[in-house]
């Protein structure tokens, strides 16, 4: 869990809610920026772009990062006049997640919500209740 403020119009800065000063902490933030920056052109839609990794100091005893700001609106399934047109678009987007060669990385199976399989059941209900 992370909290995110606005520095001007262009930035964010998101702090991890437990913060650390930890190394493995710095490690695992700096493993996202490499992330981001290697998803950048992929999916069809935009990606933060990292703009740099913050030290803990007197304000705050852990590391931080600062993003590109993207801006936009949360999607409402309710003000969405065409969800299959959504649905569409979401599918591009795993599309081309998919095809990106992750270099060897893989995902350890833990943490981030878990795996979707797990989130079966919710998807079923959110469907029947948008249908």
């Amino acid at each position: 869990m992370n909290a995110l403020f606005r520095l001007g119009a262009e930035i964010v800065l998101r702090f991890p809610l437990r913060p650390s000063a930890d190394p493995a902490l710095r490690a695992e933030l700096r493993r996202e920026q490499e992330s981001a920056s290697m998803l950048a052109t992929r999916p069809p839609v935009a990606v933060p772009e990292p703009l740099g990794l913050g030290d803990p100091g007197a304000g705050y005893p852990g590391p931080w990062t600062a993003y590109r700001w993207i801006p936009g609106e949360p999607i409402h399934p309710g003000r969405v006049d065409d969800l299959a047109s959504v649905a569409r678009d979401l599918a591009g987007v795993v599309t081309a997640l998919r095809d990106i060669d992750t270099g060897g990385r893989a995902w350890s199976g833990s943490g981030r919500g878990g795996p979707l399989a797990d989130q079966h059941a919710g998807v079923r209900i959110l469907r029947a209740v948008l249908d």
